[in-house]
């Protein structure tokens, strides 16, 4: 088993942390519309 490469591991971690900011926004996005209908 090769360990996987530091590239890989941040790049994983890139599109981890873009896919939370995503769900974050469209959360807050939902939020603010329930409030302001």
């Amino acid at each position: 088993m090769e360990e996987p490469s530091t590239e890989a591991l941040m790049q994983a971690g890139f599109i981890f942390v873009v896919s939370i900011a995503i769900i974050l926004s469209n959360l807050l996005i939902i939020a603010t519309y329930l409030n302001f209908r």
